[in-house]
């Protein structure tokens, strides 16, 4: 059990909790800042089940909230998978007092989920977009608790539009404009017209969450962060790992050329496997869950999870 003084449960949480099998559980874990002050990391916990076949540490991507896997996560519950969800660091209910913000605090923060939920074996990791190369970076230091990491609409090196647009970011992000600006742009990542179960109050909780904390200039900060030690740690990731893009994602100039480039730098990793699903954006998992279960499925089945281990 995690100890009273790390789980503060559910004192402060604006959006709902998306797991709610039996025996589920969350509330903060406290993360250290470099300045000595502490910021609260929300974390869900569908909690331990007889044999599970392993644990999903599910983050979603920067200027978004947990819900991302409101479908994926209750699905692979029912599947005796043990699902971790957590808000990444500075948005949804993880926005309390963090001070920095780059992929390798966000691989920080991974490592002490593992850390406090005693994750010994069996975890694979699961980042959308940025959160990502934060997977990527904490699989490639090989700790034995990590067995694969799954991507989805990875974002996870600098890219030429980076360069041109970071010098910009903060001031205008930070401006009154700038949480109009995200919520335009998010709403082009869901290519498809028919959008999936529970938009409405997924966009509905990301523009609460902009409007009643800082969000917008976090937004700006990690834009800021160059993602150079994501790229260069990827030949050390062994791993099994799985990319899936959509192939309408505005997050890229071209997604084609996006997953050929990842491609090239997995070439090393013979349990590599990438994936483009057409008419979707930058949620696969949400847009075009029933095109990405076929695609998980048989990657997780590649994955030696240990046999009646309990995480």
């Amino acid at each position: 059990m995690i100890p009273a003084r790390v789980f503060n449960m559910m004192s402060r949480i604006t959006i709902p909790n998306i797991l709610k099998n039996q025996g589920a559980v969350s509330g903060y874990l406290d993360i250290s800042n470099s300045d000595g002050t502490v910021g609260k990391l929300y974390v869900e916990d569908s909690g331990d089940s007889p044999n599970p076949v392993g644990t999903l540490v599910c983050i979603p991507g920067i200027g978004d909230i947990r819900m991302a896997y409101r479908i994926f996560a209750n699905e692979y519950v029912k599947k005796n998978y043990r699902l971790i969800i957590s808000d990444i660091r500075g948005f949804g209910d993880s926005s309390i007092g963090f001070t920095d913000y780059s992929s390798e605090l966000v691989a920080s923060d991974i490592k002490k989920i593992i850390s406090e939920k005693k994750l010994k074996d069996n975890a694979v990791l699961v980042g959308n977009s940025l959160a990502a190369g934060s997977c990527l970076l904490v699989a490639s230091e090989n700790i034995p608790a990590v067995k694969g990491v799954m991507m989805f609409g990875p974002l996870v090196h600098d890219m030429l539009s980076d360069k041109v647009i970071s010098p910009f970011t903060y001031p205008f992000l930070a401006g009154p404009w700038g949480k109009y600006f995200w919520f335009g742009f998010q709403k082009m990542l869901f290519a498809k017209r028919v959008k999936p179960e529970g938009y409405r109050e997924h966009m509905s909780l990301v523009k609460k969450n902009f409007v009643e904390t800082d969000a917008t200039s976090t937004l700006a900060r990690y834009f800021r962060a160059t993602k150079i030690n994501v790229e260069n740690c990827m030949p050390k990731v062994t791993v099994p790992t799985l990319a899936i893009y959509g192939e309408n994602d505005w997050e890229y100039i071209s997604p084609s050329l996006e997953k050929s480039w990842l491609d090239k730098k997995f070439e090393h990793n013979p349990s590599y496997e990438s994936h483009m699903i057409p008419n979707t954006g930058n949620y696969p998992q949400l847009e075009s869950f029933e095109e990405t279960l076929k695609i998980v499925e048989p990657f997780l089945k590649k994955i030696p999870f240990s046999s009646n281990n309990k995480d």
